[in-house]
């Protein structure tokens, strides 16, 4: 018989019965009729078929398990049952589905946070055989006297490299446009609109096996500086947000940064955004046709190398020719022109830089400022997350292990009746798994809103996250997964104790009432404890630190500063077309401006600002190790962000005009390089790109602010006069922060510095804040899981204490009968949850000590074995553990003895 057939008949199970009844009687009405014709009268021939055809019970079951899949028949069966055990058992199993939907939901919206970030392959084609190229500078170019990676190439050793490899690889430039964005003017447009443009080479789009969704690619012959006709090639999002997805696209223009038109002559099909995670790249151009041809043919780093592999070949294969041309070409540019500031072996150490080859198959090898970013607040939400499962595994396995020691008597009874222990095994894992199956469903749900808002917390407004955490195949099996992992891990131990009864003593009708104890229960109380108070110290960890470093010290008046971005309209033809003086002359004397100063950069700007770091040497001495930080400012600076001033002057009009000599140092420079000693006036040079040495005087100290984020160090700093520039930040301090004020400030800047734009507006506070956005995300996150593991914790001892306390319900009678004060039984029965729930303490500060050193990275001024530390999720989860125990004891001392020595 056909699998199709028995499936058929295990899915309709009374047709099967009954076609299967109508051809045994069928078989045994025609042995009759043989015996009646063989000469025996009805009676004897129906006693003699029925003594030959034996049991017809028996013979029935034989042949059902012939024409039906009986393993699927149990199953359905067992299905039913569930369904019958989840009503019947209606709270329980609410609080099951519930715990399991916030575990599995979490989880399942970080795998699709950490996956669209880090791990999901570039939609091109096959992205394994992807890379991209990086050379390593040695420490001396490097702040913090570290190697680093640097992966921007000029066109000259582009074209070296390509050639080296072209018969083993495919290369090309690009540059991911991972930068601040720059103002685009569309046709028909009232303005501007910023927008993130990438650069890539005519090949770029057929190596990465790129089809366009509308319209035409970029080809190699559009990138060419003699292309008279310059394109531009949309991407799905931008062109769906921007154009609203109309066909009519194609041939429209648009001006970039008010200089160059482009004809947009096709859109790239999605899901293609471009080949740095995180970032949405709006459009791209050709990069020969978009740049200085001068550029081109000097040895200026323009952009990244990216390959693909020919099919058979390895990265390793590449490195040895790649590492020969490049180094050869290092040497001969040192040759032709050496530079005035490397001499003796950092002269060779910058000749020998290593080549390195990336795996570029999940995006660009470098990580973008998203990654570098959230890795590790993913990782740390990721294992959080984990724990969390754990938590809501060991409640429902403890809900689930009440339920089943309640089962006793169901169970023995099955066994009595010829049960196998693997049916009743089967049979709980299927009602577990129903369990795990709704709660899924809901967790999808969950993370399918939860996921996309952590996303849109990841970036700031002027620089939003893009990551694609829409519900794919990879979160669904992800979850599915994770579902069968619960199922396993809350269902398998109650499955084997229920299945594990002795049928005579589980019979006996007060069997059941005697045996309080919690049992196994016990360890699996602790258990869950034990993870409740991991997620509880480690987010508590985070919460603490959150909140130190919100309260540091910045050494400046956050409130009621608003800072201008402005960068010139014409970037080609502005050197120098800002004119500070002028500019802040104006600002000074408009309603409601308290004061104003220019920055070269932005303050509290974070990554998304380069800060410079030049060596300085004072007269006598040798270059010093520490490298301080340099920030041009204007005179008013100081003023206008109200740093403490401690000694000497500010910067005056002249000295600004001029360029003078003059500098300002904050207090750390002081302490740092002339301890005990009067810095006003003191000289020292700084060497930076440019060789010459620079002399400096300096004229006052102030106070040592965190200039870029509350996160750094104290560290030595320099302010030099800010003199005309053509971008700068220009920071206002006024009476309020209404949208009428800080229009009033832009019509003024506009009036005065025509020929600049501002790029970006933002309150310093809310700047600030975004410095801060991976340690609030966490922050926000572990408030949440806190929550959440001590209702977990909270729900799940009270529902192993209460089932206790019902189970001890006739002996409690007897105690209270006897003479018993009820403050003793209180006391007895919270005594039989002390034992898991310190012992849950105790493992839970063990592993979340353990634990800890994946989070030292994200910690500020915070302990792991701090008292705060280790004290309050200790009383947190004491306090949940009272709260939830407590009730079940006072309701079991509160008994009427004569009622419970009536129950069984």
């Amino acid at each position: 018989m056909s699998w199709i057939t028995r499936i058929a008949n295990a899915l309709r199970p009374a047709q099967a019965d009954a076609a299967l009844d109508e051809e045994l009687q069928f078989h045994l009405e025609e042995r009759i009729a043989e015996l009646v014709r063989s000469g025996l009268s009805r009676q004897d021939a129906e006693r003699a078929a029925r003594l030959r055809f034996g049991n017809r019970l028996a013979r029935r079951e034989e042949s059902h398990e012939i024409k039906s899949a009986v393993w699927l028949e149990s199953l359905l069966r067992d299905f039913r049952f569930g369904l019958r055990m989840l009503s019947k058992y209606r709270t329980t199993s609410l609080a099951a589905i519930a715990s399991l939907a916030l575990a599995v939901g979490a989880c399942t919206a970080a795998f699709s946070l950490i996956d669209a970030l880090l791990f999901r392959p570039l939609p091109v084609r096959d992205p394994r055989q992807l890379f991209d190229l990086a050379r390593v500078f040695p420490p001396f170019m490097s702040p913090n006297n570290q190697p680093r990676e640097f992966d921007m190439f000029s066109a000259p050793q582009f074209q070296l490299l390509r050639d080296t490899v072209r018969s083993s690889a495919d290369l090309f430039l690009c540059d991911c446009g991972a930068g601040p964005k720059i103002p685009a003017a569309f046709d028909g447009s009232a303005g501007d609109e910023d927008v993130r443009a990438a650069y890539i080479d005519g090949h770029g789009f057929a190596i990465l096996g790129i089809k366009p969704g509308l319209g035409r690619l970029i080809q190699p012959a559009d990138d060419s500086v003699a292309s008279g006709h310059k394109v531009a090639v949309l991407s799905d999002p931008f062109w769906k947000r921007r154009f609203g997805g109309s066909r009519d696209v194609l041939g429209r223009t648009f001006t970039l940064s008010g200089r160059d038109t482009f004809e947009i002559v096709g859109v790239a099909a999605p899901p293609f955004t471009g080949l740095q995670p995180g970032y949405l790249t709006d459009l791209w151009i050709p990069l020969r046709a978009s740049v200085d041809p001068r550029l081109l043919a000097q040895d200026v780093e323009l952009a990244g190398i990216f390959g693909r592999l020919h099919p058979g070949v390895e990265r390793s294969q590449l490195r040895a020719p790649l590492q020969a041309a490049f180094t050869n070409a290092l040497a001969e540019r040192l040759r032709i022109n050496p530079p005035r500031n490397l001499h003796g072996d950092r002269l060779k150490q910058y000749a020998a830089q290593p080549l390195i080859l990336r795996d570029a198959s999940t995006g660009s090898g470098r990580d973008s400022l998203f990654r570098a970013e959230f890795r590790r607040p993913f990782q740390i939400l990721a294992l959080i997350c984990g724990l969390l499962l754990l938590v809501a595994c060991s409640n429902v396995a403890n809900l689930m292990l009440a339920r089943a020691s309640a089962r006793d008597a169901e169970m023995a009874l099955r066994i009595s009746l010829g049960a196998a222990r693997s049916r009743l095994v089967q049979q709980l894992l299927v009602e577990s798994g129903q369990l795990a199956f709704l709660g899924t469903i809901l967790a999808l749900l969950f993370a399918t809103f939860a996921a996309p808002a952590i996303a849109a917390r990841l970036g700031p407004p002027e620089l939003p996250a893009f990551l694609d955490v829409a519900p794919d195949f990879r979160s669904l099996a992800f979850a599915a997964a994770l579902s069968l992992l619960s199922t396993l891990l809350f269902g398998l131990i109650p499955a084997l104790r229920a299945s594990a009864t002795r049928p005579e003593a589980a019979l006996k009708a007060a069997a059941m009432n005697h045996s309080g104890r919690l049992g196994p229960l016990r360890w699996m109380l602790a258990a869950q404890i034990a993870f409740s108070v991991a997620v509880l110290f480690l987010s508590g960890l985070l919460l603490l630190s959150f909140q130190k470093i919100i309260s540091v010290d910045l050494g400046f008046k956050r409130d009621h500063v608003i800072l201008f971005d402005l960068v010139p309209r014409d970037e080609i033809n502005c050197r120098t077309c800002l004119s500070g003086p002028q500019l802040l002359d104006r600002i000074r004397h408009a309603p409601g401006v308290r004061a104003a100063s220019l920055t070269a950069q932005r303050p509290m700007g974070g990554d998304m600002v380069w800060i410079m770091n030049p060596f300085i040497r004072f007269p006598g001495r040798a270059m010093e190790i520490l490298r301080p930080r340099e920030i041009p400012v204007s005179d008013g600076f100081f003023r206008a962000m109200q740093i403490r001033w401690i000694s000497g002057r500010d910067f005056l009009p002249e000295e600004i005009a001029r360029g003078s000599e003059s500098v300002i140092v904050n207090q750390a420079f002081a302490d740092t390089f002339l301890p005990g000693k009067d810095p006003l006036g003191a000289i020292f040079e700084t060497t930076g790109d440019n060789p010459i040495p620079v002399r400096h005087q300096i004229v006052g100290v102030a106070g040592t602010i965190h200039y870029n984020n509350p996160r750094e160090p104290d560290r030595p700093a320099i302010y030099a006069p800010l003199r005309d520039t053509n971008t700068a930040t220009l920071n206002v301090r006024v009476d309020s922060t209404s949208a009428t004020m800080i229009g009033s400030v832009r019509k003024q800047i506009e009036a005065a510095a025509p020929a600049m734009r501002i790029r970006n507006t933002v309150l310093l506070a809310a700047q600030i804040e975004n410095t801060l956005l991976s340690e609030r995300l966490l922050a926000m996150l572990a408030g949440f899981f806190s929550v959440v593991a001590l209702l977990l914790a909270a729900v799940g001892l009270y529902g192993v204490i209460r089932y206790a306390a019902v189970c001890r319900t006739r002996e409690i009678g007897i105690r209270i009968a006897l003479g018993a004060r009820r403050a003793a039984v209180v006391r007895r029965v919270l005594a039989d949850s002390s034992l898991p729930v310190l012992a849950g303490i105790g493992i839970g500060i063990a592993v979340g000590l353990g634990l800890a050193r994946y989070l030292v990275s994200q910690l500020y001024g915070v302990k792991a074995t701090g008292f705060w530390s280790l004290a309050t999720p200790v009383a947190c989860i004491l306090i949940a553990a009272i709260s939830a125990t407590l009730p079940p004891a006072l309701r079991a001392a509160n008994a009427d003895p004569l009622i419970a020595l009536r129950h069984e």
